[in-house]
């Protein structure tokens, strides 16, 4: 069977009103192996159609795989249930426990792995799993906006969509990849951009790597960037760095007292305005913090761009707080900066090591 870049296969290959063709009792020793977790979120979830009880989890991988039963005929699928839950639950923990099912089914010969998850922090889990992934088979993240008990469900054909970015030889090597709504990015850039939009995950700065149409994955461009893979950090896994979004009138009050706290956290993020700016007083007391040995970074709070690094010398601007010791995020979102500081910690870099990790991981 050819890969999905130039195979027919999934033409016309959608989930809602699908039977099982009777091509899918074919011999699954002719069928590329596809692994599949499942760890909950809306794609999982239905609602009653009478009370008002809300969404709740209800579907397994195997039911996950149901919703388009005719994929049983372009793939043999090995499955595995991690969790079952909202994303806003998920642990570090779970991550890893789907990055353990990952790399046993690279390692015995699956061409990918799709990981249905909730949409709500799937961009911060794929970036997670995108720095600890140092195989060639793709991990692709999917979910969905709504509900299987939704008539606009748009959960099946993102698995269909993301079984068939697995499948493509040009997806190969590109690390952790996000595919929803017929479009695939890489876990490095994506974000979720808008709450109910069934197109909300974008890469504002670089655009898809992919788009699918027609049953054909079309790759449009591969990164000159090279991923950083890191160590795999040790279980128990939580860090504690926390975000901090700063504004107009911040002084640094949110910032001091989290330094002042019970418990130190392990590093902080700013979220800061525009390429990277805080108020005089607040970048006084950042530097304060650094000073005492907690790692600072400080990434843009607009939703996208690169924080700069030798433009505005003023009190709170960028070259002030590199002096300082702060360390600029540059294209990385808050949400990234975070993750990549917890595996950092946990690693236990030095301040020049995060320094160089957010040169490469951000500067591009």
């Amino acid at each position: 069977m050819m890969r999905a870049d130039g195979d027919a296969a999934f033409a016309g290959l959608s989930g809602r009103g699908a039977r099982r063709s009777a091509s899918a009792s074919k011999d699954l020793t002719d069928l590329p192996p596809v692994a599949v977790g499942a760890l909950g979120g809306t794609i999982a979830m239905s609602a009653p159609r009478q009370g008002a009880t809300g969404a709740v989890p209800s579907l397994d991988a195997e039911g996950l795989l149901d919703m388009v039963p005719r994929l049983r005929s372009v793939a043999d699928f090995r499955v595995r249930n991690i969790s079952a839950t909202g994303s806003a639950s998920l642990s570090f923990d779970d991550l890893l426990n789907a990055l353990d099912f990952a790399k046993e089914q690279a390692e015995s010969g699956v061409a990918g792995i799709v990981l249905a998850h909730g949409t709500d922090t799937l961009e911060e889990s794929a970036y997670f799993l995108d720095l600890l992934w140092d195989r060639p088979e793709p991990i692709v993240f999917t979910g969905a906006m709504n509900t299987e008990s939704s008539i606009t469900q748009d959960g099946p054909q993102n698995i269909v969509d993301s079984v068939q970015t697995v499948l493509a030889n040009s997806m190969r090597g590109m690390g952790v990849l996000v595919c929803l709504a017929g479009q695939v990015h890489l876990a490095h850039t994506v974000v979720k951009t808008n709450s109910t939009d069934l197109a909300t995950f974008q890469s504002p700065d670089w655009g898809p790597v992919a788009r699918i149409v027609e049953g054909n994955v079309h790759a449009a461009w591969r990164p000159a960037h090279r991923r950083m893979v890191l160590a795999t950090p040790e279980r128990p896994y939580k860090p504690y760095i926390p975000v901090v979004e700063t504004g107009l009138g911040n002084e640094g009050r949110t910032l001091a007292a989290l330094a002042g706290g019970d418990t130190t956290p392990d590093a902080i993020v700013l979220a800061a305005s525009g390429a990277g700016h805080l108020s005089s007083s607040c970048a006084d007391v950042a530097a304060g913090i650094v000073a005492d040995g907690t790692p600072v970074v400080f990434a843009t709070h607009t939703g996208s761009g690169s924080t700069f690094r030798r433009t505005y010398g003023y009190a709170g601007g960028e070259m002030v707080l590199i002096r300082k010791g702060l360390i600029p995020a540059g294209f990385l979102t808050a949400r990234q900066s975070r993750i990549l500081l917890g595996v950092l910690v946990a690693n236990h870099a030095d301040i020049a090591a995060v320094k160089r990790a957010f040169r490469h991981e951000g500067q591009w």
